[in-house]
């Protein structure tokens, strides 16, 4: 048996855990990308194909004033539209989605805030370093 903490084990069972946090614009392209190590998608090829098939896949979708949530490729995303930008965030499909969507939540409600309900493609570029920021405190490595 091999010799783990008890406490590294239950943080297995209790904490959820993201596999990556993705803001795209209205064409598919990423703004930013975050794939945690949990993920594996590991190559850039790899992540841009997916960012691809899950763009293809919500932008017909009507979730711009509340998250939708799909399963897609082993994973559950929870996204949603904001003028010309989609978030997303996914987890293993044994998360549990209400989490995955309360991060999204905080996500876009923070980045709201900051910006003053300008949350569009332009001021995300123009600020990718608070967008990194808000990001990495809502996320802890995933």
């Amino acid at each position: 048996r091999e010799n783990i903490p008890t406490f590294h084990v239950m943080a297995q069972f209790t904490t959820p855990l993201v596999k990556n946090v993705l803001i795209l614009d209205s064409e598919g392209e990423r703004i930013l990308c975050k794939y945690y190590e949990t993920d594996e998608r590991k190559t850039l090829e790899a992540q841009h194909a997916y960012e691809k098939a899950i763009h293809q896949k919500t932008s017909k979708s009507s979730a711009r004033s509340e998250a939708d949530i799909i399963i897609f490729e082993h994973g559950i995303s929870v996204f949603i539209h904001v003028g010309d930008v989609a978030f997303f965030v996914t987890g293993s499909v044994h998360e549990n989605e209400m989490v995955l969507e309360a991060i999204l939540n905080g996500l876009v409600d923070s980045l709201a805030r900051i910006f003053k309900d300008n949350v569009e493609k332009r001021m995300l570029i123009e600020n990718m370093d608070i967008l990194y920021l808000t990001i990495d405190e809502i996320i802890d490595h995933g």
